[in-house]
């Protein structure tokens, strides 16, 4: 009978239990409703302030196009406003050893991105600096700017990044063989049309590499040209006869 009593009471303290983890559970379920409930209204509410923007936005536009003035489009506007910020893509941006100009190429990648870190194509004048110094009131060595309708031109949309890749001939005043081990600072300054600046600070390492690679290109190069300055306009068999004095049969 004893043990019958305490079953009895194993059940009911189990029962209790499971009543205090429904409630608990019900209690989880209103609160995550009205939650829900909060952020629709909020949704809501978003939507008829974007929808009054809108309409304001359309009448100034028509204002200005009755004053005889161009004002953006609504395509453009949002592509404009949306830019947060200005990234520099530290993957694809190096020194490329040899480049058109026999002389060593900054490949420099700038992507306007917006609130949430995706990139947006939106073109602009681009200014970089480029600095050997580590100080930072020391004064740039070279200065490269790019029109909006250039950078426009540059655009690259890539599985892993999208950007404006740009290319920076090395300056011909700074030796190149004199930085080895050492990093180069890029500053670029991104400007909107509207008149809103961006910018961005990268650091470039000048490695040994590199120069053994430039050095090996332009031997390449220089043994290429003395071969073809060097190579006969004859060529003899071993009997004495050119290739072009062989018989053919037609």
């Amino acid at each position: 009978m004893p043990s019958f009593i305490l079953l009895l009471l194993l059940f009911a303290a189990i029962g209790c239990a499971a009543d205090r983890q429904c409630e608990l559970l019900e209690a989880q379920l209103r609160e995550q409703q009205d939650y829900v409930v909060d952020l629709s209204n909020q949704l809501e509410r978003a939507k008829a302030d974007l929808s009054v923007a809108n309409q304001e936005s359309k009448a100034l536009r028509q204002q200005l196009v009755a004053k005889g003035k161009q004002p953006l489009e609504p395509e453009q506007a949002d592509v404009l406003y949306r830019m947060a910020k200005l990234k520099i893509d530290q993957l694809q941006s190096s020194i490329i050893p040899v480049g058109a100009s026999n002389r060593p190429v900054i490949n420099l990648v700038l992507t306007p991105v917006d609130q949430f870190n995706e990139p947006i194509k939106l073109p602009g004048e681009v200014t970089i600096e480029l600095s050997t110094q580590d100080a930072s009131d020391a004064l740039p060595v070279e200065k490269y700017h790019f029109d909006a309708a250039e950078v426009r031109k540059k655009w690259n949309a890539g599985w892993v990044s999208s950007g404006f890749v740009l290319q920076l001939p090395w300056p011909q005043k700074v030796p190149f063989t004199e930085l080895s081990g050492q990093s180069v600072k890029l500053q670029a300054i991104f400007k909107t049309v509207d008149g809103r600046e961006f910018s961005a600070t990268h650091r470039l390492k000048v490695k040994d590499k590199i120069q053994s690679a430039t050095k090996a290109a332009n031997s390449v190069r220089q043994a290429a040209i003395g071969k073809k300055e060097t190579m006969p306009g004859r060529i003899d068999t071993s009997d004495r006869r050119t290739i072009d004095e062989f018989p053919v049969l037609r």
